[in-house]
């Protein structure tokens, strides 16, 4: 709503006749920009909300940062703010050759006209210039709080019209940091908030990196955070837990394993859309299943947790590439023209309406292209719905996380990428030694049935088995690589357990 403020002075300007813009607690005077006679948005529920949080923002002295998909409306819906209090707004396109010199002359500018700036695509700009920008933004909020006249910029004497602002738009990726630092300051708030950033920085981002890139991130995060020292969170019970189900399962709980296991399940707590990247044997389908245990263990040994909320685990596996689309979906049929629902639409809606306070993974093992997934960009967006052709739009339950265990992503498509987080799995950094001790952990346990054709070692013959597989699996694997061609590409571990198993079925004969 528009006010006039006809006698006295204002507390803003200390000017007698202004025009405010008030929405509920907060103002903005109006700045009487002619703007021309443009076309203006409709208002929904939506950009009503959007509004009110802008107006907030900016009565804190604060700037904005819509976030969502491409084209749903960002920039026009800060542009129409702009409109509406008859203030301009600059829209910018950055991209990675932007510079702080060149942000430098625009934020001087926007200082000294007033004016609203819009940052498109804010992501692209490079992480060198991001601290640079970040520095410049706070020099102009500090002066508009202190409400000054004038104010010293990059050396520049400036005078300040305190109705500048600026704002920029988001992906879907950059509010997933963003994400990760809200829930990290609710559940850690005796922390710093600079350390709450970093930790969530780190969180995001580290899973999906080669593990030569990691020293490079490593090395990049220290300078942007000079002397911060990142404490890794409590997982004490969460360790033991890891620790006691991968014993259970046969498996080595290795620390490149157990990094993995952390770091799907700190995933699940940010997005609810994610893919476990990685090639056959690097231990995706492991990892989810050991999390799923652990969280099941962890629920029933602290039933009323607060802090952490670990709850059972729902699972349902669907290979999405072994049907066709109708079958997956759903289709009509030709003749009744009656809706059958597919097994994605059925196990979706059956997860999404379940009661239970138990978490729900819908896990697609298989690889991930254009043909099946682009139906599911509503589900993996802020949506989170799964729309069918028969008309129904399911909901996503809060409980409920969408999991891809796809080999590559050479076919995925950058818009369901962009929508996912992502762990990528190395084989290289899990190894073969694994494998050879979880087979020698099953030699152990000698048959139940004298008839069953089960190999029992006896403490000597394991011993001779590591020693002779610690001195010839690696020479004969590094002449396999470097000295003979491959029909069929094959990784460390196919070899390995083709190895065992004929081992195995030697030694039964």
């Amino acid at each position: 709503r528009y006010y006039w403020v006809a006698g006295g002075t204002s507390a803003l300007t200390g000017k007698p006749g202004t025009m405010q813009c008030r929405m509920i607690n907060t103002l903005a005077l109006y700045a009487f920009e002619y703007l021309g006679n443009s076309m203006r948005l409709v208002i929904t529920p939506l950009t009503d909300r959007c509004y009110r949080t802008l107006m907030g923002a900016i009565h804190l002295n604060l700037g904005g940062a819509p976030e969502g998909p491409a084209g749903t409306g960002k920039t026009e819906t800060t542009k129409d703010l702009g409109k509406a209090i008859a203030i301009q707004c600059v829209v910018t396109n950055c991209s990675d050759g932007l510079d702080y010199l060149a942000m430098g002359k625009f934020f001087k500018g926007l200082a000294s006209s007033g004016a609203w700036a819009c940052f498109d695509e804010f992501n692209r700009i490079q992480l060198e210039v991001l601290s640079v920008i970040a520095q410049q933004v706070l020099c102009i909020q500090i002066a508009k709080a202190q409400k000054a006249v004038t104010f010293m910029f990059e050396g520049t004497l400036l005078s300040l019209n305190p109705t500048c602002c600026p704002f920029i738009t988001m992906n879907p990726a950059v509010m997933a940091v963003l994400r990760a630092a809200g829930n990290l300051k609710r559940s850690e708030g005796h922390l710093k908030e600079d350390t709450l950033v970093l930790r969530s920085i780190i969180d995001v981002n580290l899973p999906k990196f080669l593990s030569p890139d990691v020293p490079l991130f490593n090395g990049i995060t220290s300078d942007l955070f000079p002397g911060i020292i990142v404490e890794p969170p409590d997982r004490t019970d969460m360790l033991e837990a890891i620790h006691h189900v991968c014993s259970q399962m046969g498996l080595q709980a290795v620390p490149n394993f157990i990094e993995k296991v952390i770091q799907i399940y700190e995933m699940m707590i940010v997005r609810h859309g994610f893919m476990v990247v990685g090639m056959p044997f690097s231990g995706k389908s492991s990892s989810w299943k050991v999390l799923a245990d652990v969280l099941d263990t962890l629920h029933k040994k602290f039933p009323n947790d607060v802090r952490y909320k670990y709850t059972s685990v729902v699972v349902s596996v669907i290979n999405p590439k072994s049907v066709t689309m109708g079958q997956l979906y759903g289709q009509f049929d030709d003749v009744s023209h009656e809706w059958t629902d597919g097994v994605l639409a059925i196990n979706y809606r059956n997860l999404a309406t379940s009661p239970t306070p138990d978490r729900k993974w819908l896990l697609f093992d298989g690889p991930v292209d254009a043909v099946w997934i682009e139906n599911m960009n509503t589900v993996l967006d802020d949506n989170r719905k799964l729309c069918l052709m028969s008309g129904e739009i399911i909901a996503m339950s809060p409980v409920m996380s969408m999991m891809f265990e796809p080999m590559d992503l050479l076919v995925a498509s950058p818009a369901t990428v962009s929508r996912c987080g992502m762990i990528y799995m190395e084989p290289e950094q899990l190894g073969w030694q694994p494998l050879v001790d979880s087979w020698l952990d099953l030699t152990t346990i000698p048959p139940k049935d004298p008839t069953e054709r089960k190999l029992h070692l006896t403490d000597d013959q394991r011993a001779t088995v590591r020693t002779l597989t610690t001195w010839l699996v690696e020479p004969c694997l590094c002449f396999v690589r470097k000295e003979l061609i491959e029909l069929t590409t094959t990784v460390d571990a196919n070899l390995i357990q083709s190895l065992l198993h004929i081992f195995e079925a030697e030694m039964l004969n």
